[in-house]
């Protein structure tokens, strides 16, 4: 069977929902040794990952910042592309499918918060996927989820039927492990100009990852005599102005770090090096990075709300994400009380192993042929 692969957002520095669709392809593609995956993606997408895995990569005749060109292509263009080849089956797994085509399909939805939270995404994203993403789920032969949360919302607020969407939990890479050499660890200090001692966050800088509020338990913390620095990763995204105005007012500005998009190689070491990983989302549909750092044997502090409960258990400390004094008391237990962080870190690497991209892919294997035999 030839299966065509939508990869039209795989461009620039990867992170989340790109590092997701590069790793579940990648895997597909290593495992399967009896389909044939063509992926189309933008003109200047570093692709070498997907094609030593024996991927056919093509390449879009547009670069992956033209958003508004990425849209019309992939609505206008890309249907009649997938037929030219010959395609028996399309993957789509960033949210939308070009509607006009009219094969069997497997479409992956990792959250929809552009419906249920429309103030978290930008004006852009709100209008885009408000409008393309129930079309599409109602269109898809078959859903892919990674929680049992999103199942729940793309059924209620979608339209999409209760036995065409699948769970499909995503996984974590197995370079994801504790790293302790200390040479390695000096060298991603300096590189990314880290304290000795503190606390990560990490993920896009955008409103749903609810930074304002980890600077204000941070606040919190220091006038309480905790002395580890702050260290935000991620890549500058919608909203970023907000976390800017409030960094300025912050008294312990000197004592944050922004290192910007942190190579997924050096990842590992980062989580490593950090007393705790804070992150109190607003939202989220999966959300890795909790599972990437316990695979790291970090304890992890994260917001109550769906899917933690479902993807982490009692792995992590939960905490209400819209009150900075429980952030700030939940980081302060992990990092004053040994016998809780050592029970994290133990909770969290067993719980971390369960979700691996093997078990991802051989779920989405069994859901392309489900879509084939339910298209007829």
């Amino acid at each position: 069977m030839r299966i065509g692969i939508d990869g039209l957002l795989l461009w620039g520095h990867y992170s989340g929902v790109e590092r997701s669709i590069a790793r579940m392809v990648t895997t597909l593609a290593q495992l399967d040794q009896t389909n044939r995956y063509t992926i189309h993606v933008p003109r200047d997408c570093e692709a070498e990952e997907l094609a030593a895995a024996g991927v056919e990569v093509r390449r879009a005749p547009f670069r992956g910042a033209q958003k508004l060109t990425r849209i019309l292509w992939q609505q206008g263009v890309f249907p009649g592309v997938l037929a030219c080849e010959g395609v028996d089956l399309l993957f789509a797994p960033g949210y939308v499918l070009p509607l006009r085509w009219r094969g069997p399909s497997v479409l992956f939805v990792y959250d929809i918060i552009a419906i249920t939270r429309p103030d978290l995404a930008s004006r852009a994203n709100a209008l885009h996927y408000g409008a393309l993403l129930p079309r599409s789920v109602r269109r898809a032969t078959r859903v892919a989820v990674p929680t049992e949360h999103v199942r729940r919302q793309v059924i209620e607020r979608c339209g999409a039927r209760p036995e065409q969407v699948a769970v499909v939990p995503l996984g974590v890479s197995p370079h994801f492990r504790r790293v302790e050499d200390p040479a390695r660890q000096e060298e991603v200090r300096r590189r990314y100009r880290l304290p000795e001692r503190f606390v990560l966050t990490l993920g896009n800088l955008e409103p749903k990852k609810n930074l304002p509020r980890v600077l204000e338990a941070y606040e919190i913390l220091r006038r309480e005599g905790i002395r580890h620095g702050l260290v935000i990763a991620g890549q500058p995204a919608w909203g970023a102005r907000v976390l800017r105005e409030n960094l300025a007012r912050c008294a312990w500005r000197a004592d944050i770090v922004l290192p910007g998009y942190v190579a997924d190689a050096d990842l590992p070491v980062l989580y490593s090096m950090a007393d705790a990983l804070v992150f109190p989302s607003l939202t989220e549909g999966f959300g890795l990075p909790p599972l990437e750092a316990m695979a790291c044997g970090t304890p992890v502090v994260v917001a109550d709300v769906p899917p933690f409960d479902e993807t982490l258990g009692d792995a992590a400390a939960r905490v209400a994400p819209e009150d900075a004094w429980a952030i700030a008391t939940g980081i302060r237990q992990v990092l004053e009380d040994p016998l809780l962080a050592g029970r994290l870190r133990e909770a969290g690497r067993e719980r971390a192993a369960l979700f691996t991209w093997e078990r991802c892919a051989s779920l989405l294997a069994k859901l392309f042929d489900s879509a084939v035999t339910a298209h007829g």
